[in-house]
């Protein structure tokens, strides 16, 4: 199966739920996060020739720039762009792998859960033995998260995604998984009505993870 008939599998649910709750304002706020985490390949031969089934988890990092759209709306969207670095490695062959990607995403966000799909050209590939190069394909995301708020500004997440990567008509690594945990800084707002520089995650100040503060 190609990489478009994977993708349209797996995003179908979010399609589904973004067309029964499209954007319904151009108002709402901006914000950005950042984080670190474990990433792991697997089945990534041919892609990083001689690789093993599964690597090692390894440190990882991702970050976004986001529009939210709606702020403070029981489900808002939400888009932006996603820079990921995702590594794994293999101490026997003393080998580190690494993916780079610049993802244009789309984000629904059901109070403090929410749902990323993404798609991107923006691909390159790194290993100690080959030096890094741009893909000449295409990948695809999928992401899973839960937010933690704090403040009305500031909220910390864990994510959960898959990417599936295909050059020359083969899909490979397949999958690239990754969990990261990241922190979520509000900022600035646009629209007539985009007076809450936040989401609808925060419901008050609470401490710790969501906690009532008393």
């Amino acid at each position: 199966m190609s990489l478009i008939g994977y993708s349209t599998r797996i995003f179908k649910p979010v399609l589904f739920v973004a067309f029964l709750f499209p954007i319904s304002s151009f108002a709402g706020s901006f914000y950005f996060d950042v984080g670190a985490g474990l990433g792991q390949f697997r089945l990534a031969d041919p892609f990083f020739p001689g690789a093993p089934l599964k690597t090692q988890y390894d440190v990882s990092y991702a970050g976004s720039l986001v529009a939210n759209f709606g702020s403070g709306a029981v489900i808002e969207s939400q888009a932006g762009l996603m820079y990921r670095c995702i590594n794994g490695k293999d101490p026997g062959l003393q080998q580190t792998y690494t993916v780079t990607s610049l993802y244009p995403f789309y984000r629904l966000q059901f109070t403090k859960m929410y749902f990323s799909m993404g798609l991107t050209p923006f691909v390159f590939k790194e290993s100690n033995s080959v030096a890094k190069t741009r893909v000449h394909g295409i990948a695809s995301l999928l992401e899973i998260g839960m937010l933690f708020p704090f403040t009305p500004k500031f909220s910390m997440n864990f994510a959960a995604a898959v990417e599936l990567v295909s050059e020359g008509g083969i899909i490979a690594p397949k999958p690239i998984f990754s969990g990261i945990l990241s922190f979520r800084f509000y900022f600035g707002q646009f629209g007539s009505n985009g007076n809450m520089v936040s989401s609808n995650e925060f419901k008050g100040w609470r401490y710790p993870l969501g906690g009532e503060l008393r």
